[in-house]
């Protein structure tokens, strides 16, 4: 993986005292010696696991408190870019890798390389890439939170209705297309697949399961315009225009690929295991979902990816900062993120206790497809050349344009934009 160097970023705007306010940092008013940090992160699945890891941490550390605040998805990264811009970030924040460039760059985040040292924490017992999405000139800016993985979902029960047999380690593409046609239903609304435009939950997969890349040349140059990725795309999208197993891809916009399968008019979905939680809270769900490994093509291949912790340059505790930090990668840590089912723990070991924290739905799958998991490809302008190629995949997807022709246009875009111009 490529380290970037540092470069000074412009465009974070200023907002509002109020919302700097909102996002600041650990409370300036120790008392009785106690020092209070602040934890900011998205996932309300999520929350009620991460506030029992800070709650073994603060038994371990009782001078020091730790305040969570969980903040929806889009607001999280206002929020962040509205108080790392002030000068009041949390101590702690939870960090996604498409995020990260810009806030390791703009030196806003504590460099994590002494906390390695002094803990003597291993790194090579994480997950493979996701340290990369948090270093930057060699240096450590995120511990691994946990690992994300790309599976197949489906419903027991569309499946017992249509008489297919659940999806299992032989699946190839060829019994996912066959399956998804036998399950379609159209008087009914129900389909068997979901050929939608997401990037590591839908197309990319099958590019690497066919011997492709998204991003080639040390993730330099886009991958998209070749055999194996034109065979891949081509395959995805005739599910739905040639098979008619899955809705358009203008019919997915409303209503979606997830609210489809929540309510049972669709049969499969690519999708990661951070669904688990919301799942194991609807009882139609409980009842009849499942997850298994992605069908495979030439190889087995899925897409993994994961969340860093996170701590502020800019606060005031720095040491008390760097026991938390060393906590979150501890296993005391990692088995209770695991155990109470919060996400997969990066720190590796631990897949089958995070499977088992569901005794309903089996999770088993995603456990087994870190084994061949290819890390999401990252570059420091990754996002907008993913953005690029969705305008142009949607075309490809809908049948405006031609594979060939549309990867012919997503390679000049992205290589465009991955060389700077």
């Amino acid at each position: 993986m490529k380290h970037f160097k540092k470069i000074a970023l412009t465009g974070i705007a200023v907002l509002t005292g109020t919302l700097l306010a909102a996002c600041g940092g650990g409370d300036s008013n120790s008392k009785d010696g106690q020092v209070t940090l602040s934890y900011a992160s998205w996932d309300t699945d999520q929350a009620p696991g991460l506030r029992k890891m800070l709650d073994e941490f603060e038994k371990q550390n009782p001078d020091i408190k730790v305040e969570m605040e969980t903040t929806p998805w889009d607001q999280y990264w206002v929020k962040l870019e509205a108080a790392t811009t002030g000068g009041n970030m949390p101590d702690v924040v939870t960090m996604h890798s498409s995020e990260s460039y810009k806030y390791m760059s703009q030196n806003a985040l504590m460099g994590l390389d002494d906390v390695i040292k002094e803990n003597d924490i291993d790194m090579g017992n994480f997950t493979e890439g996701i340290a990369d999405f948090y270093t930057l000139e060699d240096e450590l800016y995120a511990i691994p939170k946990d690992a994300s993985v790309v599976g197949l979902w489906y419903n027991k029960e569309l499946f017992d209705n249509a008489g297919v047999d659940y999806p299992d380690e032989t699946w190839t593409w060829e019994t996912l297309r066959q399956a998804a046609i036998d399950l379609t239903d159209e008087s009914k609304g129900i389909y068997g697949f979901a050929s939608h435009i997401g990037t590591e939950t839908g197309y990319w997969p099958f590019i690497y399961q066919n011997g492709g890349e998204v991003f080639a040349d040390d993730n330099t140059k886009s991958g998209l315009n070749t055999p194996e990725a034109q065979e891949a795309l081509a395959f995805y999208r005739d599910i739905a225009l040639v098979d008619h197993a899955s809705p358009t891809i203008t019919e997915l916009q409303d209503p979606d690929k997830l609210s489809r399968f929540q309510s049972g008019r669709l049969a499969m979905m690519i999708e990661g295991n951070w669904f688990a939680p919301g799942f194991l809270k609807n009882d139609y769900l409980v009842e009849n979902v499942a997850s298994a490994v992605l069908p495979k093509g030439k190889v087995n291949a899925t897409i993994t990816n994961g969340l860093g912790w996170a701590a502020s340059a800019n606060t005031k505790y720095p040491e008390e900062v760097k026991k938390l930090m060393a906590f979150l990668a501890s296993e005391d840590a990692n088995k209770i993120q695991a155990e109470t089912g919060a996400s997969i723990p990066a720190l590796k070991g631990f897949e089958d206790e995070w499977a088992a924290s569901s005794d309903t739905i089996d999770l088993s799958a995603f456990g087994k497809m870190l084994e061949y998991g290819v890390p999401r490809p990252y570059n420091k302008d990754g996002l907008r050349a993913e953005q690029a190629e969705v305008q142009i995949i949607n075309r490809i997807l809908s049948g405006e344009v031609t594979v060939e022709d549309g990867t012919a246009q997503i390679e000049k875009e992205v290589n465009a934009i991955l060389s700077g111009n």
